[in-house]
C-alpha cells in the first residue's frame, strides 16, 4: 500500500530509505522482489538506500558505494563485486581473506602463491590481497599448500572453514556448498582459484611520489 501511495503521484524518482530492514528474511526476500517487479513493470526510476551488501546486489542496476560522506566506487552488481577498485570495496560487497605480499615484476608475492595485478608500485613494496572464502578449496593432503583444518561451520546454504596455513599468523576462512569430509584437526591441501583473488596497494603503505 505504501508504495502505490508512493507512486500514485508519478514521481520522476522515488527515494526509499532501508525499505526492507524491518522484516524477517524471508518477508524481506518476498517483499523485496514483488517491489523490485513492481518498479520495473511501471518503468519507475528509485534511489534505494541501505546498508545490506546482498541487498544492493540483488535490487540494483546501477550501485553507488558510499565511505564516510565520499563516493568510493559506482559501478553495475557485477562490476563493483567483481572488479572492486579498493580494499573497503572489496570488503563490503562480501568477506575477504586479508594477505599482504611484496610487490614484484607485476605479481603480488604470498606464502600461498603470486597474483597479479594492475599496480602502479615499485617492486618490494607492500601490497595488499582479498582473497574472497569461496576462492579457497581444499582436498586430501598431498599436492598443493600444506594446510590444516581448524574448524567448521555448518550455516545452511554453505559450509564455513577456518584453515591454518604456515606462516600466516590469521587463519584464512573457505566458504563451501559441498559437505567438507575432513574434519577439524586434520591435514589438507589447499587450493586458490586466481580470480576470486583481487590484488591492491596496502593502504597502510605511504604512496610513491612522482
Amino acid at each position: 500500500m505504501a508504495l502505490a501511495r508512493a507512486m500514485a503521484p508519478k514521481p520522476a524518482i522515488l527515494l526509499m530509505d532501508e525499505p526492507f530492514s524491518n522484516l524477517d528474511q524471508g518477508l524481506r526476500e518476498k517483499v523485496r522482489r514483488e517491489t523490485v517487479q513492481t518498479l520495473r513493470a511501471l518503468g519507475a526510476t528509485a534511489i534505494i538506500v541501505t546498508h545490506d551488501p546482498q541487498e544492493a546486489l540483488a535490487v540494483g542496476d546501477l550501485i553507488v558505494l558510499m565511505r564516510e560522506g565520499t563516493i568510493e566506487q559506482v559501478a553495475s552488481p557485477f562490476a563493483i563485486y567483481d572488479n572492486p577498485v579498493s580494499p573497503y570495496a572489496a570488503e563490503f560487497m562480501g568477506p575477504c581473506n586479508r594477505l599482504t605480499g611484496i610487490w614484484s615484476q607485476g605479481m603480488l608475492e604470498t606464502p600461498i602463491g603470486a597474483f597479479p595485478g594492475n599496480l602502479d608500485l615499485p617492486d618490494g613494496t607492500l601490497a595488499l590481497a582479498c582473497i574472497r572464502p569461496q576462492a579457497l578449496s581444499i582436498e586430501p593432503d598431498g599436492a598443493g599448500i600444506s594446510a590444516r583444518v581448524l574448524g567448521k561451520t555448518f550455516i545452511g546454504e554453505s559450509e564455513q572453514i577456518d584453515i591454518q596455513v604456515h606462516p600466516l599468523g590469521a587463519p584464512l576462512r573457505m566458504h563451501s556448498h559441498f559437505r567438507i569430509p575432513m574434519e577439524v584437526g586434520a591435514r589438507v591441501s589447499l587450493r586458490l582459484n586466481g580470480a576470486q583473488v583481487h590484488v591492491f596497494a596496502d593502504p597502510a603503505q605511504p604512496r610513491p611520489e612522482g
